[in-house]
């Protein structure tokens, strides 16, 4: 298992490390579904730590989620979904 979730931290970190690209580009909507795949990933990822009395590692990921969901409010103001923007941050916060 322990491997399975290296493999699946490593392509949500490729899917957030191409989010930044796409965002960078001016390409909200490519980066939108890239934030969100690496977004789901890590929340089902701080899932199963915590299903696992793993606390710390389950934080770590769950970190990274919430980071995660601060870009994807970002990408929707570019996009000018200021009320969809808005309810992503505070959910984060």
């Amino acid at each position: 298992m322990a491997n399975a979730l290296k493999d699946l931290d490593r392509l949500a970190k490729a899917d957030y490390s191409k989010a930044r690209v796409f965002f960078q580009m001016g390409k909200y909507e490519d980066a939108l579904a890239a934030y969100g795949e690496s977004d789901k990933v890590w929340k089902k990822m701080a899932e199963l730590f915590f299903e696992k009395g793993k606390g710390n590692h389950g934080k770590e990921f769950l970190e990274k989620a919430k980071e995660t969901q601060s870009h994807i409010g970002m990408c929707l103001f570019k996009l000018g979904k200021y009320t969809e923007a808005l309810e992503i941050v505070n959910s984060a916060l």
